[in-house]
């Protein structure tokens, strides 16, 4: 990518503006305006596999080795699983939530997720708890579909069914200046991506809950 010929403190001051006028929390303000302007210096964010290599032996455990560890009830009550559904299925044409595309007989994905949940706490004997990492496109449509809005109704911390993760202004390719204006439309915005998940536990207040309450894992 070629370097930006636009002067970075203009593109600073314009997200900066855009996101504050509409109420974003400063962590995901600082964020993207560093990611920005790694953009604006010619970085493509790409990664060289070569600088990152295979796992170390040490820090693997085979899956036949964790078949034979029992779970203990004490650290199954710690345990909270988290899945990421802030996509829309726009690659394949679609306007809805990638979740809610039926995958086998009469299910979708929400509906295998919540199966599946249903089963692991039988197993287990307790009522481990999800939450779905929502963004603005795919909130409604998540939480309409049967079971999920209360998935969490027996958990104890008496936790919500979803968080919403942070949106951030698109940009023009040439400038990168944001579309935004003062005027709230929703085109005019996007989910940050699946790595946004550490500053929205943060900003939303989810991970403090989640400490509060005794879980220390999450899956």
């Amino acid at each position: 990518m070629e370097t930006q010929t636009t002067d970075f403190s203009s593109i600073d001051a314009s997200i900066r503006r855009v996101m504050q006028k509409h109420n974003l929390n400063e962590p995901i303000i600082e964020e993207f305006i560093r990611r920005v302007r790694l953009v604006h210096a010619g970085a493509s964010g790409k990664v060289n596999w070569k600088h990152i290599g295979d796992l170390k032996a040490d820090d693997s455990i085979a899956f036949e080795e964790i078949q034979r560890r029992e779970s203990r009830a004490a650290d199954v009550q710690k345990l909270v699983v988290i899945k990421l559904n802030g996509g829309l299925g726009t690659t394949m044409g679609l306007t809805a939530p990638k979740s809610i595309i039926r995958v086998k007989a009469q299910y979708n994905f929400l509906q295998i997720i919540r199966h599946q949940i249903e089963k692991l706490r039988q197993r287990a004997g307790a009522p481990i708890p999800v939450l779905f990492m929502n963004s603005f496109n795919t909130r409604e449509a998540t939480l309409a579909d049967a079971g999920i809005a209360d998935i969490n109704r027996n958990a104890p911390g008496n936790l919500p069914a979803d968080f919403l993760q942070n949106m951030v202004p698109r940009l023009d390719r040439n400038t990168l200046l944001p579309i935004a204006g003062d005027a709230y439309k929703e085109n005019d915005w996007c989910p940050p991506g699946h790595g946004d998940i550490y500053l929205s536990l943060y900003t939303t207040g989810i991970l403090d809950r989640l400490l509060e309450k005794g879980y220390r894992v999450a899956f």
